[in-house]
Order: C-alpha cells, then structure tokens, then sequence
C-alpha cells in the first residue's frame, strides 16, 4: 500500500516538473509567451507547482517506516499544497464563470484568487500541526492522521480537509455546470451571429459575452474538464480515506483493496493534473509555436502578436470585451 502510495507520487511529482520545465520554455520566449497569457493558466502553472510539492511530499511520506519529525512536516507540506490546489481549481471554474457569465474582468480578479487560496490552505493546514495531529497512523501503518481515538481523528479530518474537500469540488461543479448552462441557453439564438464579422458588429443587441462563449465554445469547455476532471479524484479519494477511521482499521481483504483505492487516488492526483496541464490548447500551440522557432520556421514577432490574444478581459471604450480562446476571429 504504501509502495503504491510512494511510486505513483514520485512519478506525478515527475511529470509536474516536466511540464512546468515546458511552460517555463514557453515563457522565457517573447514570441510564444502571449499563448499561455492568461489568467486561467498562470493560476493552472501555480497549482502545477502546489501539486509537484504535494508529490513529493507524498512520496516521502509513503517511504517512511515509523514516526518522528520527518513524517508529521512531509503531511503537514501534503495537506497544505492538497489544499492550495483545491482552492486554486476552484478560482479557475469560479472565474470562468465570472468573466463568461456575468462579464467581470479576470485580470482584476487573479491576486483575489491567489490570495485566498493561500491564506484559507495555510488557516486549514497549520492548526493540526501545531496540535501535533499529524504523523505516524496506528490504523493504516503509514504517515498521516496520528490520533487513535476515533471521534477525535475523525472531527480533524472532516473539519481540516475532508469537508473543505468536498465543497471546493462541488463548487467546481456548480461554477462549470452554470457557465455550460449559459452557453447552451444561448447558442442557438447566437449561431446567426457568427454568419459574417459584419453581423457581430451590426447585432448589438447580443452582449459580448454571449458572442465570445458561443464563439470559443471549445476553448471553454475545455477549461471546464480541470474541475471536472479533479472532482472524480478529490470526490472519491474522501469516502476512499474516511474508510479506515470509521472502520476502526484494516481488518480484511475489503478493507485494504479500499486503502489501496485510497493510496492510488492520493499518489496519482500530481499525475492527472500534469496531463491535463500537458494537454492544455494554450501550451500545446505554446511548444508547437516554440519548436518552429527553434527549427527557424516562423516568420516575425508580428506573426505571434497578429494571431494570439489573451484569455484575460480587456476593457475597451464600447463596454468589456471577454476573451475566451487565444486565436483571435478575424
């Protein structure tokens, strides 16, 4: 169990630093940086980074053998960027819906969204440590919750994580399922809109919002599968982890296949966010655009400045314009 646990959190923690080793390629290029200018991705970049850690904490937590000081702090640094990257995935469905749905600038938003996640994950993380709840399990034999009366465990782990948990993710849901709500609303009496260039300028009477959601639909509903995505784990891995403190233990086959569930959800949680990181449209054109370069193929900065925009909003003298996708209709 705790092998599983240790393997597959060295290999998300792996895969997290190569892709960020990507995007800091991507970035560190004028002419490919405006692909990942976003707030959603940097927001993404930031949880990438949370997750690694929480890797790496992981693996070093499903290494030990017994307690002491090592196994509480690598649970402590666990909860914490556990924490941070819930929070994080939370903004990035809440400002997809803010900024599609109700039109608020993003880039105004993303300090906010930083802030909080940050200060809630530290609010959550450092009073059981300070209380000494974290370290040696006596029920699953490994580094985690370290009380043994099981009314306490339980009420520390509900109250710090589990329960906090639940609600970035189904606040994630709720964000995600509101802003496809919004769009299918809105499509079929918007498709005409995207006839011409001249009828988006002639229509006024569609808000911008509309006409860019429908107009980077794809763009949208691909942002939308980092929560989604994230919620079939963090979802699961809740039930997966309470088993043990209401079972009292591991005291048969049952019991430990759960645990196993249970370390595979924890341990392969830095993996699922890498790909979908990996697989995001903005950093995909960012490498591919990178690798033209290298290879001498492209043409010009203007070539990059023409053909990409941010996701950011951007205030303009006729009212907010939301930018969904990068490519820009021309």
């Amino acid at each position: 169990s705790n092998l599983l646990w240790a393997v597959t959190s060295a290999v998300g923690a792996g895969l997290c630093f190569f892709v960020l080793l990507a995007i800091a390629a991507v970035w560190s290029y004028p002419l490919t940086r405006s692909h990942l200018d976003r707030v959603s991705f940097r927001i993404v970049t930031i949880a990438l980074v949370a997750n690694m850690i929480f890797g790496i904490a992981s693996a070093v937590g499903g290494t030990m053998t017994h307690g002491g000081f090592l196994c509480g702090f690598s649970i402590f640094v666990l909860q914490l960027t556990l924490q941070i990257s819930s929070f994080l995935l939370f903004c990035i469905a809440l400002n997809l819906q803010l900024v599609v749905v109700h039109g608020f600038n993003g880039q105004s938003m993303e300090k906010y969204y930083i802030i909080f996640s940050l200060v809630f994950a530290s609010v959550l993380a450092i009073p059981p440590y300070a209380a000494n709840q974290y370290g040696w399990d006596p029920l699953e034999q490994d580094c985690w919750y370290k009380n043994d009366n099981p009314s306490q465990r339980l009420a520390w782990q509900i109250s710090t994580q589990m329960a906090w948990t639940a609600i970035t993710s189904i606040g994630e849901i709720t964000a995600s399922t509101s802003v496809m709500v919004f769009m299918l609303k809105h499509h079929v009496r918007t498709r005409r809109v995207f006839v011409s260039t001249q009828s988006i300028s002639r229509n006024s009477s569609n808000s911008p919002q509309v006409i860019h959601a429908n107009s980077y639909k794809r763009i949208i509903l691909r942002i939308a599968l980092y929560p989604l995505a994230s919620c079939f784990v963090n979802l699961l891995s809740i039930f997966t982890a309470l088993h043990s403190t209401i079972a009292d233990g591991i005291h048969n086959q049952t019991d430990y296949n759960i645990l196993l569930l249970s370390d595979f959800l924890y341990g392969g949680r830095a993996i699922v966010y890498a790909l979908l990181a990996a697989s995001d449209p903005a950093l995909v054109r960012g490498v591919k655009a990178l690798y033209r370069i290298i290879r001498g193929t492209h043409a010009s900065d203007t070539d990059v400045g023409k053909h990409y925009s941010t996701m950011d909003d951007q205030s303009q003298s006729n009212g907010l314009v939301v930018h969904i996708e990068l490519t820009t209709v021309h």
